[in-house]
């Protein structure tokens, strides 16, 4: 059938990933001009949503510091956060930043003598930001994110992690330390792939 459905040329896998890096990089756009907006208010704003905006962008502001700042400091020691602990602090930055950008708007409506542009671009980035939290928690929860167990190698308790609910099915392998974080990556021996046994 002429003009129809399968007549349409498919669109190659480059295709696609320019289309997915575009979103995020959008998405990080929107991220970065909400923070600005959230930061200016913080400095700028004295509504009645103020006090509230600092508590909740402060308690914010230290989430992200202990989750991405630590795993920096981390990787200097040759370890990293665990995946449970990295989702659960990914998760709560994500919690947090929906009242921060709630009270951000509120705040942002209400200045004075700020340009109105500044203000409408600041509220709708903000907005956005706040509607497409759930829509990209969702997805990364369901395609991204690693999970991780302990598994025997060697004779010795090491952590495997990987990312098979819908992602790239790769693993990787690291001494085990604790519950919140892990040691070097292993990759020697050329082991690389399922591991032989799940402990838990």
């Amino acid at each position: 059938m002429e003009g129809g459905y399968y007549d349409r040329p498919k669109k190659s896998k480059k295709e696609i990933f320019k289309m997915g890096s575009f979103t995020w990089i959008f998405v990080a756009v929107l991220i970065a001009m909400s923070v600005f907006s959230i930061i200016f208010c913080c400095f700028r704003g004295r509504g009645a949503s103020h006090k509230k905006l600092v508590f909740f962008a402060s308690l914010l502001s230290v989430m992200v510091l202990v989750c991405f700042g630590g795993n920096a400091i981390l990787s200097i020691f040759d370890m990293g956060w665990r995946c449970t602990p990295f989702n659960n602090m990914l998760l709560l930055c994500s919690v947090l930043f929906i009242p921060t950008l709630w009270y951000g708007m509120k705040e942002f409506i209400v200045l004075k003598d700020t340009n109105h542009i500044l203000i409408g671009t600041g509220f709708i980035s903000m907005l956005l930001v706040l509607i497409m939290i759930p829509v990209v928690l969702f997805f990364y929860f369901l395609f991204f994110s690693w999970h991780d167990g302990l598994t025997a190698y060697n004779d010795q308790t090491i952590v495997y992690a990987n990312d098979m609910h819908g992602g790239s099915c790769s693993w990787r392998y690291y001494t085990h330390i604790n519950s919140l974080v892990h040691g070097i990556e292993i990759t020697q021996d050329g082991w690389w792939g399922h591991p032989p046994q799940k402990i838990f």
